[in-house]
This record gives structure tokens, C-alpha cells and sequence, in this order.
């Protein structure tokens, strides 16, 4: 029997008993780094994320607490945390199950108008207090006074170093990134550090059903809210209805389209360090204009 179905049947008899005895337990899609699994029992169904607790320590623990921080302010458009454990070698997080559905229009208005209000939350510094998971890789949070010094320094160049040490860019690419960072007070309009999802690609955002938007596995921090909507456009972009609500309801600065790129060279190199050289291209069309 698969290891992961054993320690989420181990982790229910002992914990999860009042709530009826399992009826089903299926393996579904959507897990890449997780197991991820639909439980159903007597009287509740979940959504269960396993993995193994030395690969990924904490993880389960940052995704809840990124899930709380979002719901503090949009409670209704994130799933439940039922709980996270451990048992045997796994670390499991088991959420409300969300029937999903198919995106639109409506669903997709609802969401730019979601994401909007979560953008509206604040904090006097760039970062978080603790460091989460961006995928498979440690994402450094270290709270910085201004956007052009976090982005720098805990996004970009971390990345960019991994991707050195691993072989995927050459040490003399090294300087383009960095003239690209030390032009982000320019290329960046300032705004407040502002709550975002931080991996708010398609597939992080989940469409129930009954038409409503739902945020999923973020790796949160207080940043530059242009992030999530790049990152949208970024692997499979949603329908332009979402993107149109979110401007009438807290407009961004002009010419926002023509710098998107800018923040997406950090999933992109997030990517790169993943998956391989098939980024590679798209990494270096970014900041090939800073080259000289």
C-alpha cells in the first residue's frame, strides 16, 4: 500500500475519528512537489497534501500560515485549514475539499475584485517574518525598507546564484542582473508593500463550482502587488475580465503591461533552477537589455 495512504488512514484513526469513519480515499491531480489526495469521511470530505517531513521541512506550516494571512482579509476566498500533523516520515495538511469548477466570467470578475482587496493590505516593510517556500525552493523573506532592496536581494540574486552554482548561467552573465537591479528605482513605480499571493500563477487560483474564486497554495509576502497580477499572465492567463475589474477597482500605475516582464523574471528563474534549461531563454531576454 502506498506509504502516504498509510499515514493519512494512521493519522485519521487518531485524530480524525469524530468525524465519521473513511468512505473513500482517491489520489488526484494536482499535486507536483505533494501526494495530494480527496478524503471522504461520514461527515467530511478534505483535500489532503502529504509529503515527506525531511524533504520539505515546515512547509505544510508556511502554506497554513499563508492561508491564514490571506483569509484575515478575504476570508471567504480560501480554503479551511482542518489541520496539519505528522505521522511515520510525512508531514500532512488536510483543507476544506473545494468542488471545483470550471473559471468565468463571473468567477473571473469576482476574483479581480478579490485580489484587489487583498492588495490593500499593508505593512511599513517589504518581506515577512518567517521564510516560506516558492515550489520546491526556501524563498528568504529578510524585511527590507524598500521594494528595490527586497527584490534584490531576496528574490533575484539568490536565484540567479543557484543558477550559477548549478551550472544553468555563466559567471559572466552575472553583472546583466545585477545593472538590472540597480535599476529597479527606475523601472518599478513605488508603492507601499502591500500583501500578495506571491505564486499566483492560473493553477493557484481555483474556481468552485458555484462560481467562486478561491486562493490557493501561496508563498505570501509583503511586496509590490504588480507580482501577482505578472504572475497571472505569466503560465496560462485567466480571462482579461479578471484583470479589468481589478483596475476599476484599485488601478495601477501606467504601463503596467510594458513592465510585467520585470517581475516575472523571478518565477522564471524559479523555473530555471527547477526545471532546467528550457527557461533559460526567457530568463536572459529579460535582462539582455542591461547588458552593456
Amino acid at each position: 500500500m502506498n506509504e502516504a495512504i498509510k499515514s493519512i488512514q494512521s493519522f485519521h484513526d487518531q485524530y480524525l475519528m469524530h468525524l465519521g469513519d473513511i468512505i473513500n480515499l482517491l489520489p488526484v491531480g494536482g499535486g507536483s512537489i505533494n501526494q495530494t489526495f480527496k478524503l471522504v469521511t461520514l461527515h467530511q470530505t478534505f483535500f489532503v497534501k502529504v509529503n515527506v517531513v525531511d524533504q520539505f521541512p515546515d512547509l505544510f506550516e508556511c502554506e497554513f500560515k499563508g492561508l491564514h494571512e490571506i483569509a484575515a482579509v478575504v476570508p471567504e476566498n480560501v480554503p479551511n485549514v482542518i489541520c496539519i500533523g505528522e505521522e511515520d516520515e510525512h508531514q500532512l495538511l488536510f483543507l476544506e475539499w473545494i468542488e471545483p469548477g470550471g473559471s468565468t466570467e463571473f468567477s473571473n470578475q469576482e476574483a479581480g475584485r478579490i485580489l484587489a482587496v487583498l492588495h490593500q493590505q499593508t505593512n511599513e516593510k517589504f518581506g515577512l517574518a518567517y521564510d516560506n517556500y516558492m515550489g520546491a525552493l526556501k524563498q528568504v523573506n529578510k524585511e527590507c525598507d524598500s521594494f528595490t532592496e527586497f527584490y534584490t536581494e531576496n528574490r533575484i540574486l539568490p536565484q540567479v546564484k543557484l543558477s550559477v552554482d548549478k551550472g544553468l548561467i555563466g559567471k559572466d552573465k552575472i553583472i546583466a542582473f545585477e545593472r538590472f537591479c540597480s535599476k529597479l528605482d527606475e523601472l518599478i513605480p513605488k508603492e507601499p508593500a502591500r500583501l500578495i499571493h506571491g505564486d499566483l500563477w492560473r493553477g493557484n487560483l481555483l474556481h468552485s463550482r458555484d462560481e467562486k474564486p478561491y486562493f490557493i497554495d501561496p508563498a505570501i509576502s509583503y511586496s509590490h502587488r504588480e507580482a501577482d497580477l505578472a504572475m497571472l499572465r505569466l503560465f496560462g492567463r485567466p480571462s482579461d475580465a479578471l484583470f479589468e475589474v481589478y483596475e476599476d477597482e484599485f488601478p495601477t500605475a501606467p504601463g503596467r503591461l510594458e513592465r510585467e516582464r520585470y517581475f516575472q523574471l523571478y518565477p522564471l528563474l524559479i523555473h530555471l533552477n527547477l526545471f532546467g534549461m528550457g527557461y533559460f531563454d526567457d530568463v536572459m531576454q529579460i535582462v539582455k537589455p542591461f547588458n552593456h
